[in-house]
Protein backbone atom coordinates (compact mmCIF):
# COMPACT_ATOMS: atom_id res chain seq x y z
CA UNK A 1 0.00 0.00 0.00
CA UNK A 2 0.90 3.53 -1.05
CA UNK A 3 1.06 6.17 1.59
CA UNK A 4 0.74 9.84 -0.30
CA UNK A 5 2.14 12.37 1.71
CA UNK A 6 2.42 16.61 0.30
CA UNK A 7 6.02 16.46 -0.46
CA UNK A 8 5.77 12.60 -2.28
CA UNK A 9 4.55 8.84 -1.25
CA UNK A 10 6.46 5.59 0.62
CA UNK A 11 5.57 2.30 0.07
CA UNK A 12 6.74 -0.17 3.39
CA UNK A 13 8.44 -3.14 1.57
CA UNK A 14 8.34 -5.48 4.19
CA UNK A 15 8.53 -5.37 7.96
CA UNK A 16 9.43 -7.09 11.68
CA UNK A 17 9.03 -5.56 15.01
CA UNK A 18 12.39 -4.64 15.19
CA UNK A 19 12.86 -2.79 11.08
CA UNK A 20 11.04 -1.65 8.54
CA UNK A 21 12.23 -1.01 4.96
CA UNK A 22 10.04 1.27 2.47
CA UNK A 23 10.76 2.42 -0.93
CA UNK A 24 10.30 6.53 -1.01
CA UNK A 25 9.85 9.17 -3.59
CA UNK A 26 10.17 12.79 -2.99
CA UNK A 27 8.47 15.04 -5.61
CA UNK A 28 10.56 17.65 -7.06
CA UNK A 29 11.48 20.40 -5.38
CA UNK A 30 10.17 18.99 -2.23
CA UNK A 31 11.20 18.16 1.39
CA UNK A 32 10.82 15.55 4.13
CA UNK A 33 10.48 17.64 7.61
CA UNK A 34 13.55 18.08 10.07
CA UNK A 35 13.18 15.66 12.47
CA UNK A 36 14.26 13.09 14.96
CA UNK A 37 13.81 9.75 15.72
CA UNK A 38 14.07 8.95 20.03
CA UNK A 39 14.65 5.38 19.26
CA UNK A 40 14.96 4.29 15.39
CA UNK A 41 17.88 4.66 13.48
CA UNK A 42 17.72 4.70 9.60
CA UNK A 43 19.69 3.95 6.40
CA UNK A 44 18.71 5.21 3.17
CA UNK A 45 20.27 3.76 -0.36
CA UNK A 46 19.55 6.93 -3.13
CA UNK A 47 18.12 4.98 -6.23
CA UNK A 48 17.72 7.44 -8.03
CA UNK A 49 17.26 11.51 -8.96
CA UNK A 50 19.66 13.85 -7.24
CA UNK A 51 19.55 15.87 -3.41
CA UNK A 52 20.57 17.39 -0.45
CA UNK A 53 20.39 16.20 2.99
CA UNK A 54 20.83 17.72 5.99
CA UNK A 55 22.43 15.96 9.45
CA UNK A 56 22.44 17.85 12.66
CA UNK A 57 22.82 21.08 10.68
CA UNK A 58 25.39 19.96 8.06
CA UNK A 59 24.48 19.82 4.66
CA UNK A 60 25.80 17.27 2.09
CA UNK A 61 24.46 16.58 -1.69
CA UNK A 62 23.51 13.71 -2.42
CA UNK A 63 23.23 11.18 -5.58
CA UNK A 64 22.14 7.85 -7.41
CA UNK A 65 24.56 5.08 -5.38
CA UNK A 66 24.50 7.27 -2.11
CA UNK A 67 24.00 5.85 1.20
CA UNK A 68 23.47 7.56 4.38
CA UNK A 69 23.49 6.35 7.98
CA UNK A 70 21.23 7.73 10.70
CA UNK A 71 22.09 7.21 14.67
CA UNK A 72 18.95 7.54 16.68
CA UNK A 73 18.45 11.39 18.41
CA UNK A 74 20.38 13.28 15.47
CA UNK A 75 18.19 15.34 13.39
CA UNK A 76 17.87 14.55 9.92
CA UNK A 77 15.76 15.84 6.25
CA UNK A 78 16.36 14.88 2.82
CA UNK A 79 15.51 16.90 -0.21
CA UNK A 80 14.88 16.37 -4.04
CA UNK A 81 16.81 19.58 -5.69
CA UNK A 82 15.37 18.81 -8.98
CA UNK A 83 13.30 21.02 -10.74
CA UNK A 84 11.78 18.07 -12.95
CA UNK A 85 13.02 14.44 -11.49
CA UNK A 86 11.59 12.43 -8.29
CA UNK A 87 14.74 12.07 -5.57
CA UNK A 88 13.55 7.74 -5.07
CA UNK A 89 15.56 5.75 -1.93
CA UNK A 90 15.11 3.09 0.18
CA UNK A 91 14.75 3.38 3.82
CA UNK A 92 15.79 1.23 6.52
CA UNK A 93 14.38 1.57 9.98
CA UNK A 94 16.30 -0.25 13.02
CA UNK A 95 14.19 -0.18 16.34
CA UNK A 96 10.79 -0.88 17.59
CA UNK A 97 8.94 0.82 14.69
CA UNK A 98 5.42 0.34 16.21
CA UNK A 99 5.67 3.41 18.31
CA UNK A 100 5.55 7.25 17.29
CA UNK A 101 9.41 8.42 17.71
CA UNK A 102 9.68 11.07 15.98
CA UNK A 103 9.73 14.63 17.05
CA UNK A 104 9.86 17.25 14.26
CA UNK A 105 11.82 20.82 13.99
CA UNK A 106 10.79 22.34 10.96
CA UNK A 107 7.84 21.37 8.33
CA UNK A 108 6.78 22.91 5.03
CA UNK A 109 3.37 21.99 6.03
CA UNK A 110 2.78 22.95 9.62
CA UNK A 111 3.40 19.26 11.53
CA UNK A 112 6.77 20.41 13.06
CA UNK A 113 3.32 22.34 14.89
CA UNK A 114 2.37 18.94 16.71
CA UNK A 115 5.56 18.78 18.79
CA UNK A 116 5.04 21.96 20.35
CA UNK A 117 6.13 20.45 23.51
CA UNK A 118 9.35 19.30 22.20
CA UNK A 119 10.37 21.92 19.41
CA UNK A 120 13.20 25.08 19.99
CA UNK A 121 11.65 27.87 21.28
CA UNK A 122 12.27 29.61 17.81
CA UNK A 123 10.04 27.56 15.92
CA UNK A 124 6.83 28.24 17.84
Amino acid sequence: MTAMYPWGEQRTLCEDSNYRVKHVQINPESRQSYRSNKIRKKSWVILSGEGKIIINDEETKIGSGGIVLIPAEYKHRIENTSKTEPLVFVETQFGDVNINDVTRYEDDYGRHLDNWSNCDGDLL
